[in-house]
């Protein structure tokens, strides 16, 4: 099966992460962390309008503060990352570190300019993920087991 272009090594890479062989895979599936950051309902922990000078970057900033205040990312602990586009659904988590200057942002999604990407932590309790809507970008966190996240803005 070829890989998703967001998923390539190169395209990780790019995005500032290194692919880790995975010797287990997460029993919590990729399309159950996006319902929770596309499903009805949602409210962003933050909001980048897409017009807004440096939007990418800035998208980048908030993603890492609201991810690590969630407990996505821990310094030196490896995530799961899964990114939206063609072949997503038969794709499986990718296990990364950040290695590299974050530029998620710039490089995961299904266009460029448009990131969509939903990242978990190894203990499979919270989600955090980028998603484009129509004239901005959102970034939402989620408990996986609902309850909510008590540490939000």
């Amino acid at each position: 099966m070829m890989d998703q272009p967001g998923n390539t090594e190169e395209t990780l890479s790019r995005a500032g992460l290194t692919l880790l062989k995975e010797s287990s895979f997460p029993t919590v599936s990729p399309m159950t962390a996006w319902k929770l950051v596309i499903g009805a309902g949602v409210k962003p922990d933050s909001v980048v309008l897409d017009d807004s000078p440096g939007h990418l970057d800035k998208v980048d900033e908030e993603w890492l503060e609201i991810a690590t205040r969630a407990q996505v990312l821990v310094a030196g602990v490896p995530f799961w990352i899964h990114v939206a586009g063609p072949g997503a659904r038969r794709q499986g988590w990718r296990k990364v570190m950040i290695t590299g200057p974050v530029q998620l942002a710039e490089n995961l999604g299904t266009y460029a300019g448009e990131p969509e990407f939903v990242a978990m932590d190894l203990g499979e309790r919270v989600v955090c993920g980028v998603t484009s809507e129509e004239d901005e970008t959102w970034i939402v966190s989620a408990r996986l087991d609902g309850s909510p996240l008590t540490d939000r803005k």
